[in-house]
């Protein structure tokens, strides 16, 4: 009877470990790789006239052909360019 029961006992961890490891195996194949960001993900991308910062270019501020972060660098960046005259 011990036996037996011992036999039973053995089966059944077996039973579990194996078990467990298709699932882990399984687990691993269906993970996606690791996304990689594109230049296509970024958009273009323009540099701050002021402060030299790379930012979207549809998040930036215009002066002619100069980008800026916000309109506090493009007003610092005019305030300079008055000054320097």
């Amino acid at each position: 009877m011990r036996f037996l029961f011992l036999l039973l006992s053995v089966v059944l961890v077996v039973w579990l470990v194996r078990g467990l490891l298709r699932s882990m195996s399984s687990d691993e194949r269906s993970a996606s790789p690791p996304k990689t960001i594109s230049s296509k993900d970024l958009g273009v991308l323009v540099v701050c006239a002021h402060c030299e910062v790379h930012l979207p270019r549809d998040e930036a501020v215009f002066d002619g052909d100069l980008a800026f972060c916000d309109e506090t660098h493009l007003a610092a960046h005019r305030q300079r360019q008055t000054s320097d005259h």
